[in-house]
């Protein structure tokens, strides 16, 4: 087939066609084809869309999923890796052994991010023990912040243990019981 020839072929239940540099697969019911995936000119594919603007566009109204599965028996886990230019940047997974939500760059046995099965988040660890749970290496501060680059609060934690309130040129505020303190 060459040029902008128009081809198909009917699987009793399913068609596919193709018109010029535009492939279509369709299911057919009671003899009415209802289009359900499309490769455009441009290499784009579209499910549920017969116009995909990105290279997998997924298109669906109402309660719609996208569903990635690994059936295996083994210890591998379903994911969606990230590249760029040929270099595995990111990972997500949801890891069958620890049952969780995993992000991690370069390959698997490094976890950045974790959310288990009680919905607690690790950042820096892999068995978060509370809601957020912030670990670093012990030759480290960590640090939470909240506010904006000009007025913001943050608490800290240095390698030794001790920690502080830092609240840059405002005042801090320090209530128990509806008492200030």
């Amino acid at each position: 087939i060459s040029g902008d020839a128009t081809y198909g072929a009917d699987f009793g239940g399913g068609l596919i066609q193709g018109v010029g540099p535009i492939a279509t697969i369709s299911t057919v019911n009671a003899g009415t084809a209802t289009e359900r995936m499309r490769i455009d000119s441009s290499g784009n594919v579209g499910i549920g869309t017969s116009s995909p603007s990105y290279l997998l566009q997924l298109n669906q109204n109402g309660n719609t999923q996208a569903w990635i599965s690994a059936t295996n028996a083994g210890t591998n886990s379903a994911g969606i890796g990230f590249e760029n230019q040929g270099q595995r940047n990111w990972q997500i997974w949801a890891d069958r052994t620890n049952d969780a939500l995993q992000f991690g760059n370069n390959s698997r046995t490094t976890v950045n991010m974790v959310i288990n099965s009680s919905g607690n988040v690790g950042i820096g660890t892999s068995s978060p023990l509370t809601k957020l749970h912030l670990l670093t290496p012990s030759a480290t501060a960590v640090a939470l912040r909240a506010g904006n680059s000009a007025s913001y609060a943050e608490f800290q934690v240095d390698a030794s243990g001790y920690s502080q309130l830092v609240a840059p040129g405002g005042v801090q505020i320090f209530n128990t019981n509806g008492s200030e303190r």
